[in-house]
């Protein structure tokens, strides 16, 4: 008797996703912000604090306040004042409204280019599929 199973084959197990340990900081600061631990004007702890308060390296830290500074979360000033502040995300969204509206032409052009070619595309398939119907044999 031999030692392989007769039997359908096991289920294929799907790898474990990588996850950076940055991202999950970054979600563990958006969801302190969500939740009211931080708001608007207030300091995130500084850097080595974090970093030891997550269990995690401070170029992680560092990392996730980059993410979140990209996101408009937070702002990182220097000085005596300064440090990692909380931003308001409604004036973050105010700023992020001006900027759109002053490359509107640009993002206008840029969508006018792909509907262009786009179109062409599709038309140029529709030609290719006729001419290729006429060519092929007649099918009886």
């Amino acid at each position: 008797m031999s030692g392989a199973a007769s039997g359908p084959a096991p289920a294929a197990i799907e790898r474990v996703a990588h996850v950076p340990v940055y991202g999950l900081v970054v979600d563990k600061l958006r969801r302190a912000i969500h939740n009211g631990s931080f708001v608007p004007g207030d300091k995130f702890p500084p850097e080595r604090e974090l970093s030891k308060q997550l269990g995690v390296s401070r170029a992680s830290v560092r990392e996730a306040i980059r993410v979140l500074e990209g996101e408009g979360y937070v702002e990182t000033r220097r000085g005596a004042s300064g440090g990692i502040i909380v931003l308001d995300r409604a004036q973050t969204e105010d700023r992020l409204a001006e900027v759109i509206r002053a490359k509107l032409p640009e993002i206008e052009q840029a969508i006018d280019f792909r509907l262009a070619v786009e179109c062409a595309h599709i038309e140029l398939t529709r030609t290719d599929l006729m001419r290729i119907a006429a060519a092929a044999p007649p099918q009886g």
